[in-house]
């Protein structure tokens, strides 16, 4: 967990920034306490005093007769030479945390001692059915009451929600299906709408011969209202971007995204090749009218060559919009001309052909496959989304399932990278997956969808955008300080300042003090930060204590407030701390 802060002292209201991204030797604060294990410690030892751990003088013999701490564990990356890291975890049964670091901290032969932290899982959604989405988050769990996981066998999911780029996000995917229920309480608020059209109005407002198509249009037949009969399509769009921390069903792979409900489905439950063309023209349309369409999810597919429907796509290609396509469920080699399906198996350039995983990053059973023909993997085997019966939801298997994923992760791309060309973003799906032996050979990628990977391709601390942005490579590694100001890349990236110009600091926007002597700070706020104003009497490291709630940034200016009176109380420091949500 980085950690940024700036400091104000009331008495010349002077804003400086620390260079410290954690503390070291530092007494816990009371709020503090829950974040760490009781009557334990970390301690470095300097390196002349951890030469002389096996003589005499040796200063962990010292300690422990001294203080009477016992070695729990040492660390070190050779397994055979542990005992002689200058790293070790001590603890006392029944001194406190607290109690180690005072005894400890100032001793001679200690580098640094600091408490034995607990780290949780990133932040998770806080939608309930989040623990049944294994693709999104593969803990080992077994889902469906049937199928065991494997943990870490998922998408990436959590670790990628760090890096995304911040600001409003404005990508749209196109679905191609049965339909959509629009009125799922997971999906009402994500459906694109056409600003151009006046719903309801019986008038073709925007003169794209679709009259009243506010909420896309059903081609199957042939009007403006897009229901789903079947399913499918609620399913695959909420896998794509259901709405996350609502407290209610389930999350969605890139749920900042809209989506643009296309049913293709004729009332007799048949999808016809007109109903496809159309809607692949409709978004042709629509992208080369504004829309900001960057992938059409297509879920379904058939055994027989189109060279209309080809055409169709190749115009997509043009207006710079992504086809994510199902590969069979036939568990066959795609790569053969009699086993061949489409639109997976055109050769289009802006084609992504999807193959199913399951919750071992192996081969879901009924996947198609092919060297040449499957681009690479994504989670289908129970997959858990909406469903259209009681507005509730339900399992699905399938590379329909796993397609939508990859078209969430192509929205992701284009929101964090919007200049790439739809070869680049191609490139950089494929060129970042999860190998898996499973897909090896079976697959151009021979990996699993990885939406981390994404968007940290050298698995540094800092998201590719930020520094393509900056720097216009990946060259930093985080700790470098190419303006000079003393703050790393890191830390420029947390604060949200310019890290390659020394005059772009952190520091509140105003600062404030009324008639009642109540101090009020704005700040400029991130999303993905928390931050936390915490207030001292002075500038020592330690009795920082946390002042009011924390604030989730949102990219807007927020205001702390401290209520004690100033006047009374001059000497008072302040410092905002600052950490990923």
């Amino acid at each position: 967990m980085k950690i940024f802060r700036f400091i104000i002292s009331l008495l010349t209201l002077h804003v400086f920034i620390s260079l410290a991204q954690t503390l070291r030797a530092q007494e816990p604060s009371d709020s503090e306490k829950s974040t760490y294990v009781e009557g334990q410690v970390l301690v470095k030892f300097k390196p002349t005093a951890a030469k002389e751990f096996f003589t005499t003088s040796c200063p962990l013999a010292r300690l422990e007769e001294q203080t009477g701490v016992t070695v729990l564990k040492s660390f070190g990356t050779n397994p055979n030479q542990k005992h002689l890291s200058p790293t070790k975890l001590l603890g006392h049964p029944t001194h406190s945390t607290q109690v180690l670091i005072k005894l400890l901290k100032d001793d001679p032969a200690i580098e640094y001692v600091e408490p034995n932290y607990y780290r949780s899982i990133r932040s998770r959604p806080n939608d309930p059915h989040f623990q049944k989405q294994w693709g999104l988050e593969n803990t080992g769990q077994l889902i469906d009451n049937y199928w065991q996981g494997t943990a870490g066998c998922d998408i990436g999911y959590l670790t990628a929600q760090e890096f995304i780029r911040p600001g409003p996000v404005d990508v749209i995917i196109a679905v191609g299906d049965s339909g959509i229920q629009l009125d799922h309480p997971d999906l009402e608020d994500k459906i694109w709408i056409n600003p151009d059209e006046i719903p309801g109005n019986g008038i073709d407002d925007d003169n794209n011969d679709y009259i009243d198509d506010t909420q896309g249009y059903d081609f199957g037949k042939n009007r403006a209202l897009v229901e789903d009969n079947e399913g499918h399509g609620t399913h695959v769009a909420g896998i794509i971007a259901a709405k996350t921390n609502n407290e209610i069903g389930i999350t969605g792979a890139f749920s900042k995204a809209k989506i643009l409900p296309l049913a293709v489905e004729d009332a007799n439950g048949n999808i016809s090749s007109d109903a496809i063309l159309n809607s692949l023209n409709y978004v042709t349309a629509m992208k080369n009218n504004g829309a900001n369409i960057v992938a059409y999810n297509f879920s379904l597919g058939g055994a027989i060559y189109s060279q209309s429907e080809k055409e169709a796509i190749e115009q997509l290609n043009q207006a710079g919009v992504i086809v994510c396509a199902a590969t069979g469920n036939q568990g066959r080699n795609s790569d053969l001309d009699f086993f061949k399906t489409y639109p997976d198996c055109y050769e289009v350039s802006n084609i992504i052909a999807v193959g199913g995983s399951n919750l071992t990053h192996g081969l879901y059973g009924n996947s198609n496959y092919g060297l040449r023909n499957v681009d690479l993997a994504a989670p289908g085997r129970a997959i858990y989304s909406a469903a259209i019966s009681g507005n509730g939801y339900e399992f699905r298997s399938g590379c329909s399932q796993s397609t939508p994923y990859v078209s969430a992760a192509v929205a992701m791309a284009a929101h964090n990278f919007p200049e790439d060309t739809v070869e680049e973003r191609i490139h950089r799906i494929l060129n970042n997956t999860t190998p898996s032996t499973a897909w090896e050979g079976k697959s151009v990628s021979g990996g699993i969808l990885n939406l981390t990977k994404i968007v940290n391709s050298d698995g540094d601390e800092l998201p590719d955008w930020w520094e393509e942005d900056n720097f216009s490579d990946l060259s930093s590694n985080g700790e470098g300080d190419r303006d000079r100001d003393g703050l790393s890349d890191i830390q420029e990236y947390l604060s949200g300042t310019n890290p390659t110009s020394a005059n772009s600091t952190f520091k509140p926007e105003t600062i404030s003090v009324n008639s009642q002597e109540v101090l009020t700070l704005e700040i400029k706020t991130l999303q993905g930060r928390t931050y936390q104003l915490q207030v001292n009497s002075g500038l020592e490291a330690t009795n920082w204590q946390n002042l009011g709630n924390s604030i989730t940034g949102d990219g807007t200016i927020k205001s702390f407030r401290d209520t004690l009176n100033v006047a009374i109380n001059p000497k008072r420091f302040y410092r905002i701390r600052v950490t990923w949500e």
